[in-house]
């Protein structure tokens, strides 16, 4: 019952057709009704063993929908309570659309267990037992159309058509992700940028041997140092003469000390240029079995209110 990896076929079968079972197949009123949109909610029969019945709201073209029942049981049957069953609506936003059908199977009962159905935002309903054999349909990019059953008692067979979600719904909920934050780009530059010209000043290289810079020390002072004696030893205070090589003498305005020049790092400046140019690094088909379909077969309970097709604005659950 599992699609081949890779391929994504037209439909999808869980269970087994027979002459015994009675059938509903919801595309022939679709069609009338001029075509289905969407599959709007699910609601779903179950009691502690079994999937009873459903019933499937579709959305149509002309913004109207229609609720067609597959074994809906019937009041008396479901008020009863040595019958345990129970019904739960797993409903589909309209900007969503179905993923997953998956549940169990009960090849010896030959009737459907559980049904698990997800959406595409990540909505989850679970229905039934574990009893048998798990199976599970999951098509990227794809959704499920109108169903065609069959049943007895107990859910048998369903048969799905698999059809495209469209693009416009896939846009908006895998937009284009594109990095625009470049206040944290020029943070991270700058961050690296700061150690490494702590790094040029401690003399450690960054890989391309282009400095070698170690404890670069101070500056000698130039100036000329005088040995001081007392003012008794001469008739008068000695005073250096400062104006060396014919220069003239320095105020104390224009002399700085050495140790206040500033410093050039010209390589490292050469280094941090090049990095203003950072950037981040950069199945066969045919083999399906179509199950005869008689939508005026009503035997089951005759109460067309339960199966058959109903058509509304908006859908009752």
């Amino acid at each position: 019952m599992q699609a081949l990896q890779g391929q994504i076929p037209t439909r999808v079968q869980v269970g087994e057709w027979h002459k015994k079972q009675k059938a509903m197949n919801d595309s022939l009123m679709l069609t009338k009704e001029g075509g289905c949109h969407k599959i709007n909610a699910i609601k779903v029969y179950f009691n502690h063993k079994y999937v009873l019945g459903l019933v499937i709201y579709y959305k149509l073209n002309d913004g109207d929908y229609l609720k067609a029942g597959h074994n809906v049981p019937k009041e008396k049957k479901i008020l009863k309570k040595s019958n345990k069953i129970q019904s739960r609506v797993f409903e589909i936003g309209p900007d969503d659309y179905l993923l997953e059908v998956a549940g169990h199977y009960c090849p010896k009962e030959k009737v459907i267990s559980r049904l698990t159905l997800t959406s595409y935002r990540g909505k989850i309903g679970n229905y039934g037992s574990d009893i048998g054999t798990p199976f599970c349909y999951n098509f990227k990019d794809y959704t499920f159309g109108p169903l065609t059953s069959g049943y007895r008692d107990y859910l048998e067979f369903l048969d799905f058509p698999v059809i495209p979600v469209p693009a416009s719904f896939l846009r908006e909920l895998n937009p284009v992700k594109v990095n625009i934050n470049i206040s944290d780009q020029t943070q991270r530059q700058q961050k690296v940028q700061y150690k490494k010209a702590n790094d040029y000043s401690n003399g450690v290289s960054n890989g391309n041997g282009n400095f070698d810079v170690q404890n670069v020390p101070k500056p000698a002072f130039q100036g000329v140092y005088v040995k001081s004696q007392p003012a008794s030893s001469y008739g008068s205070v000695v005073r250096p003469n400062l104006n060396i090589s014919g220069q003239q003498p320095m105020s104390a305005q224009q002399f700085s000390s050495p140790q206040q020049q500033p410093f050039s790092y010209n390589q490292q400046q050469n280094n941090n240029n090049n990095y203003n140019n950072f950037q981040q690094p950069p199945v066969n088909n045919n083999n399906f079995y179509q199950p005869p379909v008689n939508n005026n077969n009503n035997n089951n309970n005759n109460n067309a209110n339960n199966n058959g097709t109903f058509k509304s604005n908006y859908p009752t659950f």
